[in-house]
């Protein structure tokens, strides 16, 4: 298909990792490391989500169904993720011809205004009536169309001299103005004896007690009819399969090296993309201006959605992304919109972690750092843990503040697992990392994110310790150093925000904290609180209250571990806890394990 797409056609050049990328391992490692460099030198970059819709066939049947009904209906589907209105409109009139709809104007024109089954519907978003029903519209539609057919066709014999004397076929008894009378183009398209005519349901009214009771009468009758049934199976397949089509566009747009390929095409803004279930069909050969003008799907880093192309007369509304075409391509933007690096390298599906490093880092600060290294096996890791070890050892200091911030959103269970600060999970993320930078001046950090010290990585791995998954994390901690921090000095231990008795001795093991002084009192444990932004930046921005680590451990000591967020707001923390200045003075160092 490349060699008929209009901007492809003629590229003598085509790079394809499925085929390219020697699977052996030293020299897939070779090539991966320079994959970036390939992308960047692309005319264009093409996408195919499906790539694997083979396998997802053999799968499940209800895969193949769905890829079976793309490839029926794929010029329909092309020129629907287009936007080309146009061509679907003229391909929805010949589907009509084919499937038996009289070519009647009046008949189509219900069909195509008053239904949510064809272009308009597919496009637009029309804000039904509350009961409105598209199955019972599409049957009435039908009947009466029907009995319209019967009624004219009579009119005819009565005209010649035949029919039943006795029998009046006229259309007295079809005359009364369809529903509520709210609509007065519906008026002169539809006629209708029945008052509770469901295509007044199409848009809100101001009666709409009627359409309720109505619809309690109708709720257990079956669709009928014979043309109807294979206009509603058009719409079903079609819209099944674009849903399909955005379930595979968000599996894809998550795999690291595809993350890395989009990044790279928004420079260019030269990515495409296609979907191998919309077949090679026979409306590509049909002429020779159908195969010039074939494009694959272009996908724009801009803030809008894509418009569509019509002379047809099709109003758009604010609420178009509830439609198949503009869900589809919200679905598009959201998850090709930028994300921040941790984002896309902690977040992202990978099949060898040393993928993540590949991938991203060359499209990032880091890029130097990456290429001035020629040491590869040092991204060989092989746990997200280890990937999170590796990170904290080459970001700067706002990025690892940033990834120790984001681990304290995680659910905690009654154990203590280490490292408090860097776990295997991670949820989403809630904050924007650039606030800690956005305006230094007014809305300083609680850190001071020119000094390295003030968040350092210290990783010494126990060489005696068998357990790959295990290794360092007892011996690996973070040093913190704010400017300022909050003690609670009536901490209870068993409360609310503490630990139990089980969880309190584990910690004072494993951090080896002594329980007594040489006095031999004993010594509780502390409870810190550390913002990660200043008083001014927290009232200026609520969302920054919820940045707060949460410590407990020994001041003496200097060992801490992370703990959940408690349930109350950062107005009930400052009146709890005491605020301390860390100046150079005091000196605090919190090293987190």
């Amino acid at each position: 298909m490349m060699t008929m797409e209009k901007d492809l056609k003629h590229i003598k050049y085509v790079w394809v990792d499925a085929i390219c990328v020697d699977q052996h391992p030293d020299r897939r490692k070779k090539t991966i490391y320079r994959m970036s460099d390939i992308y960047k030198c692309a005319t264009f970059i093409l996408a195919v989500p499906d790539l694997h819709s083979a396998f997802l066939k053999s799968t499940m049947t209800k895969f193949a169904d769905i890829i079976d009904d793309a490839g029926r209906y794929g010029e329909d589907l092309y020129h629907l993720i287009h936007g080309n209105v146009d061509h679907l409109f003229a391909i929805e009139e010949k589907f009509l011809d084919d499937i038996g709809v009289p070519n009647e104007l009046v008949l189509r024109k219900l069909l195509f205004e008053y239904t949510d089954y064809f272009v308009k519907g597919f496009v637009n978003d029309t804000v039904h009536c509350a009961l409105y029903n598209d199955v019972k519209t599409l049957n009435h539609i039908y009947e009466t169309s029907q009995i319209s057919s019967l009624a004219s066709a009579t009119d005819s014999l009565n005209i010649m001299g035949g029919g039943d004397p006795m029998i009046d076929y006229g259309r007295r008894d079809y005359s009364m103005v369809a529903g509520n009378g709210n609509n007065d183009a519906l008026k002169d398209l539809h006629y209708c004896a029945q008052a509770d005519c469901p295509l007044t349901s199409f848009e809100r009214h101001s009666n709409e007690m009627k359409c309720r009771e109505a619809h309690h009468r109708w709720r257990n009758q079956e669709a009928n009819g014979e043309w109807q049934h294979k206009i509603i199976e058009r719409n079903n397949c079609i819209r099944q399969t674009m849903e399909f089509l955005m379930d595979l566009i968000k599996d894809w747009s998550s795999r690291v090296w595809v993350i890395s390929e989009y990044s790279i095409a928004k420079e260019n803004n030269n990515l495409k993309y296609w979907f191998m279930q919309i077949k090679l069909a026979p409306w590509t050969m049909v002429a020779s201006d159908d195969i010039q003008d074939f494009t694959f799907f272009r996908f724009t880093f801009d803030d809008h959605l894509p418009s569509v192309k019509p002379s047809l007369k099709l109003s758009l509304s604010d609420m178009m992304s509830h439609t198949v075409y503009g869900n589809f391509h919200s679905t598009m933007k959201s998850q090709l919109n930028p994300q921040s690096f941790l984002e896309m390298i902690l977040l992202s599906k990978a099949s060898k972690n040393e993928d993540r490093f590949y991938a991203i880092l060359p499209q990032t600060y880091y890029r130097n750092l990456f290429y001035s290294n020629t040491d590869e096996d040092q991204w060989n890791t092989s746990t997200l843990l280890l990937v999170k070890f590796k990170l904290y050892e080459i970001m700067n200091t706002k990025d690892r503040l940033t990834l120790l911030l984001w681990s304290i959103g995680i659910q905690r269970g009654s154990q203590l697992t280490f490292p408090t600060f860097a776990t295997s999970a991670l949820p989403p993320l809630n904050f924007n990392p650039d606030l800690l930078t956005h305006d230094p001046a007014n809305h300083p950090c609680n850190f001071d994110l020119t000094d390295p010290s003030s968040v350092m990585f210290h990783h010494n791995k126990n060489e005696d310790d068998e357990d790959v998954e295990d290794a360092g994390t007892l011996f690996s901690y973070i040093s913190v150093k704010p400017l300022s921090y909050y003690v609670d000095d009536t901490f209870n231990i068993r409360g609310k925000n503490g630990i139990s008795l089980k969880q309190e001795k584990a910690l004072l093991r494993r951090l080896d904290i002594r329980t007594e002084h040489n006095d031999g009192h004993s010594r509780r444990l502390d409870y810190v609180c550390i913002p990660a932004f200043g008083l001014k930046t927290m009232k200026q921005y609520p969302g920054a209250s919820c940045c707060c680590v949460y410590l407990i451990g020994s001041f003496s000591s200097r060992k801490w571990v992370l703990l959940k967020k408690p349930g109350m707001i950062w107005d009930i923390v400052r009146l709890i806890f005491r605020r301390v200045s860390n100046d150079d003075h005091t000196g605090a160092i919190f090293n987190i394990y």
